[in-house]
């Protein structure tokens, strides 16, 4: 009689899927090192190193297996491309300009490559238990704690924990838990959207009314972000949640229930700071706004034009815009869009290949289910209008479990 029995997977392959669940939860506080204050480094978070990082160092081995399997797999999984692109061209760009800013950069590209395909690789129950669930805690704990610090006007934490009092941004005040920004609370929402989206049919009938509640909770930090990037986000998950109600099944009736119940009622509470955001994008602010925006993309292009080969280097967008400029370049003048950030320090051919990527990838998603669709589409605003998936520390992790989570989708028909 012929064996059928499948031999057992590799103890690293049984104990890696938890540590991914670890990285989620332990990697949104954000304590700084020493790295800060020496003096090759310029300020900013994606210069440091959190003493989370050491979490990341399995996944930079697993780097090497997913280039193999990037390259080897039919037909192409164009979420480990894109990691496999990020890496490889800030590998190649931090060998022409060094430094110790573009090496944590890299190092976290290459841990998350190693994140994507192992991620990829996931179970149903993996999927759900290891990878959404632990985001939308995260999200909610996180939404949480922001709404304590609006309502004290305090870190609450202490700040080693990367935890900060509420700042006024555009007239609003915002605050962003243990997170560097706004912009990573936005995301951190968005994506855990996605992913309780995308793991809902594959829970058991009997527990998907309670998984609805995970789903709304993780829609909070979305609420009280007050980013108009994150209301954009929103609105697509929802249209398109709708979409796939009409065309596919009524299964999505309650997900659309309860995603728009997360996102409406803290939005109600905090309605003032909402109705600030929309007369800014009306008014003389908005105006203001867009010529900050089309001033970064001019600093951008002239950085593009003048190094597209190879970029300027990881992280190093905003130090030669200071050298170049007579005037000096602050901060906000580093362009806000991971495509054109990407092209600026990386060169414009990685750039332009990202960008096919990310084309080849929302095709298909258009062509799949609406757990695809609703997962692709949930961050896209954030990283079209931010640089922060790119650029901080948080933002660069969150990517690779979007990426990750698509990967995923597409190793199989259904999860």
């Amino acid at each position: 009689m012929k064996n059928t029995q499948t031999a057992a997977p590799p103890l690293w392959r049984r104990l890696a899927p938890a540590l991914v669940a670890i990285v989620i939860v332990v990697h949104t506080v954000q304590p700084r090192w020493v790295l800060d204050s020496l003096d090759q480094l310029t300020t900013g978070p994606v210069a440091l190193l959190n003493p989370a990082d050491f979490l990341l160092i399995p996944f930079v081995f697993m780097a090497g297996p997913a280039m193999r399997r990037a390259v080897r797999a039919t037909p192409w999984s164009m979420p480990l491309w894109i990691g496999a692109l990020l890496v490889v061209g800030g590998l190649l760009a931090v060998a022409v300009h060094p430094s110790v800013r573009g090496g944590v950069i890299v190092f976290r590209l290459i841990a998350g490559l190693g994140m994507i395909w192992l991620i990829a690789q996931f179970s149903k129950e993996e999927f759900v238990g290891l990878l959404a669930l632990p985001v939308m805690a995260v999200a909610f704990v996180e939404g949480i704690l922001a709404i304590a610090q609006l309502q004290t006007e305090s870190a609450i934490l202490p700040a080693w924990t990367g935890a900060a009092a509420p700042v006024a941004i555009d007239g609003v005040e915002r605050a962003a838990g243990t997170l560097g920004s706004v912009q990573e609370m936005a995301a951190l929402g968005l994506i855990a959207v996605g992913l309780g989206v995308a793991a809902f049919r594959t829970v058991p009938l009997r527990r998907r009314r309670l998984w609805l509640i995970p789903i709304a909770a993780g829609a909070l930090p979305v609420a009280i972000s007050f980013s108009r990037a994150a209301l954009v986000g929103a609105v697509l998950i929802v249209g398109t949640l709708f979409w796939g109600m009409i065309r596919e099944t009524r299964d999505w009736a309650p997900v659309v229930a309860a995603v728009s119940i997360g996102l409406a009622l803290p939005a109600v509470v905090f309605a003032g700071s909402w109705a600030t955001r929309v007369e800014q994008s009306i008014g003389d602010a908005e105006e203001s706004g867009l010529n900050v925006r089309i001033e970064q993309l001019e600093h951008a292009w002239s950085l593009i034009e003048t190094d597209w080969p190879i970029g300027v280097g990881p992280g190093l967008h905003a130090v030669t815009l200071e050298e170049r400029l007579d005037h000096g370049a602050p901060q906000a003048s580093t362009v806000q869009s991971v495509p054109v950030h990407v092209a600026a320090e990386d060169g414009a051919v990685v750039g332009g290949l990202l960008v096919l990527m990310f084309l080849a990838l929302a095709i298909n998603a258009g062509r799949r289910s609406t757990e695809n669709r609703v997962l692709f589409i949930a961050p896209l605003a954030v990283g079209v209008f931010y640089a922060m998936p790119y650029t901080s520390p948080a933002g660069l992790l969150m990517s690779a479990w979007w990426l990750g989570g698509l990967a995923a989708l597409e190793s199989r028909r259904e999860l």
